[in-house]
């Protein structure tokens, strides 16, 4: 009995342990590194005698260029899977990137630039889809990360100005500064980056000009640099510190056209009337076809009431060449004249010098030149009492039909150069 008890119990445990195993799941685990898994998509294997890397990042490029970004994103993570990111990350992920931005998935796009640049950090093309993606996203602080990224890798001036730009619209100004000065070392001829310079150093409260000195004091042998320099000084009516530019740029430059004719300009603009008087003279052994400089000097011979001087070059500025500047220039002599000589009561003589201004500033009229205009009016307004009438003409004792200024009145000798003649008037 104890054995057949013994028996059955046996038998009751064996049934028991197999009804319990029966029930059991057993999991084997597989270290498997070409899986792509993410917690919203289905895990992706390589398959076994999959195409080689080249032919699967063509497949992504292929579904790209198709519109077909939902097969971009499938063969990405197919090729992604076979560890084709190791070498043809670039490809892949720079057109995963892209598939995700149309599909409005921007999260998925950054992490996928982010990843490719994991592994291939210095691959220019992944960096510029960065720029342009954080661009996008409004991530001006990825924008700008990328960007001096790029700058180290290709420091083009091309790079350069973008990461300019991007400092300027963010008003980052002491770092537009390093950038610009980076960018003029490499492009120190290229007027654009030192313009931007000047402008942020404006913007941070610094003066402008210190960038244009600063350049022109480091090569004082360029003639362009230090001419810039004196311009930008003379547009901001800084006249006493662009002569000082100029007359240092004379000791290299002697014989510019250019830099002397600007001299003479700005030195008449400050009041300088010698200089600019000994400037003229040394552009008229420069140039001896150029009656401007002529004319010019004769201009400033009229402010010093020197007529007599002035009518010597105001003459060989005419004869040069009778344009409408140097007849009007000629016109102004007489005129000038007369107010500098005349009281209040006219004389024939001064009336006289009227009458030959008055026609010389008709002559300049028919050449085109405005300026004229004016005086031509205020003589025809004034006529009877600023041009000779036959009662002037009837106190003359000399029955001459044509008579010069001195030989109405010989002892005015305030026109004793003027040689042209007036009619009289019977």
């Amino acid at each position: 009995m104890q054995l057949y008890l013994k028996i059955l119990f046996l038998l009751l445990s064996i049934l028991l342990f197999s009804c319990t195993t029966s029930n059991v799941v057993v999991i084997e685990t597989e270290t498997n590194t070409n899986v792509v898994d993410s917690q919203d998509e289905e895990i992706i294997e390589c398959e076994e005698g999959a195409p080689p890397c080249d032919v699967l990042s063509s497949w992504v490029y292929d579904a790209y260029i198709s519109n077909e970004f939902d097969e971009v994103v499938n063969e990405a993570r197919h090729a992604i899977a076979c560890n084709c990111a190791v070498t043809h990350a670039d490809q892949i992920y720079a057109f995963l990137a892209r598939a995700y931005v149309e599909l409005d998935e921007d999260n998925k796009a950054t992490q996928s630039i982010e990843k490719g640049l994991s592994y291939s950090s210095e691959n220019l093309e992944l960096i510029e889809l960065a720029i342009w993606n954080s661009k996008r996203l409004n991530n001006t602080d990825d924008e700008i990360s990328y960007l001096e990224l790029l700058i180290t890798i290709n420091g083009s001036v091309k790079n350069y100005e973008k990461l300019s730009e991007v400092y300027r619209r963010e008003k980052k100004y002491n770092d537009q500064i390093r950038i610009l000065k980076e960018w003029l070392k490499i492009d120190p001829d290229n007027n654009k980056p030192n313009e931007e310079l000047k402008l942020a150093f404006k913007n941070t409260g610094r003066d402008e000009f210190e960038i244009d000195k600063d350049r022109c004091n480091k090569n004082p042998e360029n003639f362009d640099y230090c001419f810039t320099y004196a311009e930008n000084l003379i547009n901001s009516k800084r006249f006493d510190e662009a002569l000082s530019v100029m007359n240092n740029m004379k000791k290299r430059h002697s014989k510019s056209e250019k830099l002397l004719s600007t001299i003479g300009e700005v030195s008449i603009s400050n009041y300088e009337i010698d200089n600019a008087l000994e400037t003229y003279k040394q552009l008229i052994k420069l140039n001896t076809d150029e009656p401007m400089y002529l004319i010019e000097i004769s201009k400033i011979y009229q402010d010093k009431e020197k007529f007599g001087q002035a009518h010597k070059f105001a003459k060989k500025a005419l004869r040069m060449n009778a344009t409408g500047q140097s007849i009007y220039n000629f016109a102004e002599l007489l005129k000038n004249t007369v107010e500098s000589c005349s009281d209040d009561n006219l004389k024939l003589e001064d009336k006289a010098v009227y009458e030959i201004a008055y026609k010389y500033y008709r002559q300049a009229f028919k050449k085109g030149n405005k300026e004229s205009k004016n005086m031509i009016s205020w003589f025809k307004e004034n006529k009877n009492s600023v041009l000779p009438t036959l009662e002037d003409w009837f106190l003359i004792d000399n029955d001459n039909n044509e008579l010069t200024p001195i030989e109405i009145n010989p002892n005015n000798s305030c026109y004793s150069w003027v040689e042209q003649s007036v009619e009289r008037i019977n």
